[in-house]
């Protein structure tokens, strides 16, 4: 009888052991979060939303089963991001199998040398302002809302919300409720154009014209 329970305690322990743990939060920033046990088939998840609508941002860590994972294992992934000027929405989620890994903190997205026309509000018609494109942000994106207004969109934005039904699920944290019609989305993209040639070709353009005013 008292090596069954040593027998059941000793394995009690090893399956404790085992457990893969993971930092548990939700709140704006989570530093200093405590840690559980996850239960057998889960992995680690690191969740942040960022919007510029928001004064905190979001940012949740926990256990999840893996088969709800939609980003690689151990890898950092901006799930999607677009900037329409006025406003921007950023997801970004990271899904691992190591003890405690899930601690990480808000990336800061640089900009990646892309831009594209936007609107400075819901109301501007004519949205030739420009803004800058950040992270994976590869695409210029325009968006067409129907109704008594026509809404127009413009922005950066990345590949996977030149999807009508991706894009309507963030639209959202864009538009007012009344804007928001069931059905009736016009999305087209673009590859958003770079910074860099523009201004190589500025350069070449306006170096001979300084040496000549000059000599």
């Amino acid at each position: 009888m008292k090596l069954i329970l040593t027998l059941c305690i000793t394995w009690a322990l090893l399956l404790t052991g085992e457990s893969l743990q993971c930092f548990t939060c939700i709140g704006a920033t989570c530093i200093n979060p405590p840690t559980v046990n996850c239960s057998s088939n889960s992995v680690c998840q690191f969740t942040a939303l960022q919007s510029s609508s928001v004064k905190d941002p979001f940012v949740g860590k926990s256990c999840v089963a893996a088969s709800n994972c939609m980003t690689p294992l151990n890898v950092m992934t901006t799930q999607l991001s677009v900037n329409l000027g006025f406003n921007n929405l950023r997801q970004t989620q990271l899904c691992c199998n190591q003890d405690g890994c899930n601690n990480q903190t808000l990336p800061v997205l640089k900009s990646n040398g892309l831009n594209c026309p936007s609107c400075i509000n819901l109301s501007d018609t004519v949205c030739n302002t420009t803004v800058d494109c950040v992270g994976v942000e590869d695409n210029c994106i325009s968006v067409k809302v129907p109704g008594s207004i026509n809404t127009v969109l413009k922005g950066c934005a990345s590949a996977n919300l030149c999807n009508v039904s991706v894009i309507t699920s963030v639209l959202p944290f864009f538009l007012p409720s009344n804007l928001l019609p069931a059905v009736g989305f016009n999305v087209s993209c673009n590859t958003a154009p770079s910074t860099g040639p523009v201004s190589v070709v500025l350069m070449a353009m306006w170096l001979p014209m300084m040496i000549k005013l000059t000599y």
